[in-house]
């Protein structure tokens, strides 16, 4: 009976984990020196919290766009007999750049959401003073902008994932 888990397969979560803790703690920090996030976060009104949860969650769910894709390779090389970690890697640096371009642009579409929706100047002190309704709003503005983003994501990953044809 063979196992569910293969150690193998330990190299395309070792780089799905690098890529999403990198993309957690450049959008953690980039929340702080906006200072839509404070510290302590206990302190922080549920407003913020609103708005950097959604960012949060967003950037969490773009990262996923190339999961199926990252796999779908890695399996590929190993069954050709290819050099998997070296063309593993090679894969995963082209959906990475696909990856941190989505994400920028993700970036700058919830920027430019929060700014639109509180003002362009006081969309910070807004979003600190505790507007809740507007937090909400956007939340879901930017959730469904996440949204949008991991699918075209997906869908660049298809036209980049080398595909494993089986002649029986």
């Amino acid at each position: 009976m063979e196992s569910i888990f293969n150690v193998n397969l330990l190299l395309p979560i070792g780089l799905i984990l690098m890529q999403t803790l990198f993309f957690f703690f450049l959008c953690l920090f980039l929340l702080r020196s906006a200072r839509i996030i404070r510290l302590p976060i206990a302190g922080m009104e549920y407003s913020g919290v609103i708005v950097a949860g959604a960012v949060l969650f967003g950037l969490f769910y773009i990262t996923t766009a190339d999961i199926q894709g990252l796999f779908q390779a890695y399996k590929t090389y190993q069954n050709r007999g290819e050099d998997v970690a070296a063309n593993t890697f090679s894969k995963f640096s082209q959906y990475f750049l696909v990856i941190l371009f989505l994400g920028a642009l993700y970036g700058v579409i919830a920027f430019g959401i929060v700014r639109l929706l509180l003002g362009f100047k006081s969309s910070v002190q807004e979003i600190q003073a505790g507007n809740i309704p507007g937090s909400i709003l956007m939340a879901v503005l930017i959730i469904s902008v996440s949204i949008l983003l991991q699918r075209t994501g997906e869908e660049i990953m298809t036209y980049l994932t080398p595909q494993f044809v089986n002649f029986r």
